[in-house]
């Protein structure tokens, strides 16, 4: 089985407004319904779990009429590790840990059919994989307001999402360890991974594969709507 599990559990105080920004409508549409088609409309994701702030759980609900593969909707954590953590002990008694499960941000709507194909393929392979952009830009380590150094760019990427899973090591990740360390994670779980000497797989993300974080993101989100998010997703 393919799962999704798209963290919507957000306030979005950073972008400044007074709902959550995956619940910001722009062409009459929230934000969360363009990343649930994303997911909704390809061919090999089976099932999706959504982890909702508290407040918007029903409205999400709500959203099963329209996406036939939105399953499950959650309460959030506290904070993003958290919410993946509340998703991962819910999926206990429905996933096998050889089933392939991606992880998701619900404000990143610009997630394309092939990036979701190419994350669950290297799951054949990998215990885990995730989504990056080769870096273009010169890259600067800047010390009190002043250039450090120049980190060469050759080999560099920065870091997207989704991140893919095989769900046994979602659970080692999650439910085998201690509340400390889970609570140290800076994302999912790739940084674990790495220290252990697991080998992670990367796929090339998308130049729009970006998540809605500020006021500036919304602006970018609008143009990607007014050029055709299809022929974005589609790919």
């Amino acid at each position: 089985m393919n799962v999704v599990i798209l963290l919507a559990g957000g306030s979005g105080l950073r972008i400044g407004a007074d709902i959550p920004k995956q619940h910001i409508v722009l062409n009459e549409h929230q934000i969360i319904e363009y990343t649930l088609l994303a997911f909704n409309s390809s061919e090999i994701v089976d099932s999706i779990l959504v982890v909702s702030n508290a407040n918007y759980k029903e409205k999400i609900e709500a959203h099963k009429v329209f996406f036939p593969k939105l399953k499950w909707v959650i309460e959030g954590g506290t904070t993003r590790i958290r919410s993946t953590y509340n998703a991962i002990k819910f999926m206990q008694d429905k996933c096998f840990d050889t089933d392939n499960v991606i992880v998701s941000d619900g404000a990143r709507p610009c997630v394309t059919h092939r990036e979701i194909k190419d994350l669950y393929d290297k799951l054949k392979e990998y215990k885990a994989a995730t989504t990056a952009i080769s870096s273009y830009e010169t890259l600067l380590k800047v010390r009190d307001g002043e250039i450090d150094s120049v980190i060469p760019r050759d080999d560099i990427a920065r870091q997207t999402s989704p991140e893919a899973y095989r769900y046994g090591t979602l659970k080692q990740l999650y439910l085998y360890t201690e509340d400390s360390i889970i609570d140290s994670y800076r994302n999912i779980g790739i940084d674990q991974l790495i220290d252990k000497g697991e080998d992670v797989s990367v796929v090339k993300s998308n130049v729009f594969n970006f998540k809605i974080t500020t006021p500036e993101d919304l602006y970018l989100f609008e143009y990607v709507l007014k050029k055709g998010f299809d022929t974005i997703i589609f790919q």
